[in-house]
């Protein structure tokens, strides 16, 4: 390196000195604010390169033109409004949980609704902002629908089905359902199925359609609370009026049976062996377990019965045997 340079470099700290080649004697200086806009200037160079790359049209389809940056648009935009969606998603079910008095399924309906509504919208922003045309994806939405209603109708069935149970609720998560014997409290309800918790606590997946087109008896729509009928069998010979006093006091002696509306008690029908008779009985506490309280009343009318000489009959059968004629005569 020449001599010069560490003279230069000391007179201004401004000043670089560069050797350009071993055999070159002569040293050129810089400014250190020449350096710093030749970097920029030429960072920014390369910035419009790759942006007239990015910007040049790769493909056309119509009248829209997809170029380099609108794919890659297409690539990282969807994450991005997944991500945006689900925190959406997040942040108004812990707002909405704060809200007393609006109902768990309410909530749920408005946070899905939302949640989809959010993921529509923003595909069709980042669509918008690509180049495609507005009016070309309605015909390939129509076409997309055709495509939809032959190869995937019970998808597109479902999914109409959840919207329909999350707006309209005629079942609601916590609700005891009753589905072709099968009887459970819904978890969940979901866009494509529906969580049903069984008493076996077995998890049941219902397609949402079939909650739409199927009769459902949904034991706690009204309110939280269930009628049970219990079936009793005394003998011919017992006293009726005993007999009604007798379950009306064992209903007493359950305490999950509530006091209102009062129990009553019915004849039923004339049995081959027995009188029925069945008792009402409401409960609050056992809605989700009913066998329990027919347990729980079962044992007292069997105690009581047994305490005052009730007696439960059971089924009998007279056989008469009929002698073969050709026995006796051998």
């Amino acid at each position: 390196m020449s001599p010069a340079a560490p003279a230069a470099f000391k007179k201004s700290r401004r000043f670089i000195a560069i050797d350009l080649h071993p055999d070159y004697n002569r040293t050129r200086k810089f400014g250190t604010d020449d350096i710093f806009r030749d970097t920029i200037g030429l960072v920014l160079e390369y910035l419009q390169t790759w942006l007239d790359w990015l910007n040049r049209p790769l493909l056309t389809l119509g009248d829209a033109q997809i170029t380099g940056l609108g794919i890659l648009l297409l690539l990282v935009a969807p994450i991005l409004v997944i991500v945006l969606a689900g925190l959406l998603r997040r942040l108004m079910i812990r707002m909405l949980k704060k809200q007393d008095r609006i109902d768990s399924g309410v909530r749920n309906a408005i946070v899905s609704l939302s949640y989809y509504s959010f993921l529509v919208l923003g595909m069709a922003v980042t669509l918008d902002s690509v180049g495609f045309d507005m009016t070309s994806l309605a015909v390939f939405g129509g076409g997309l629908g055709i495509g939809l209603g032959i190869g995937l109708q019970d998808v597109a069935r479902n999914f109409i089905s959840g919207l329909v149970l999350l707006v309209a609720r005629p079942v609601r998560p916590g609700d005891r359902v009753e589905i072709e014997g099968l009887e459970g409290n819904v978890e969940h309800i979901g866009t494509y199925s529906t969580r049903i918790q069984t008493v076996q606590d077995a998890t049941v997946i219902v397609p949402n359609s079939e909650l739409t087109n199927t009769r459902i008896i949904n034991w706690t729509h009204n309110a939280a609370r269930r009628m049970l009928f219990v079936p009793v069998g005394v003998h011919y010979e017992s006293d009726l009026d005993l007999v009604q006093k007798l379950m009306l006091e064992a209903a007493g002696r359950c305490p999950d049976i509530a006091e209102r509306p009062l129990p009553e008690v019915f004849l039923t029908q004339f049995g081959d062996s027995s009188i029925d008779f069945e008792i009402a009985v409401w409960t609050e506490t056992q809605v989700f377990r009913p066998k329990r309280l027919l347990s729980q009343y079962n044992v007292q009318i069997v105690k009581l019965f047994q305490e005052n000489g009730v007696v439960i009959p059971y089924p009998q059968r007279d056989v008469h045997i009929i002698p073969d004629p050709k026995a006796s005569l051998e």
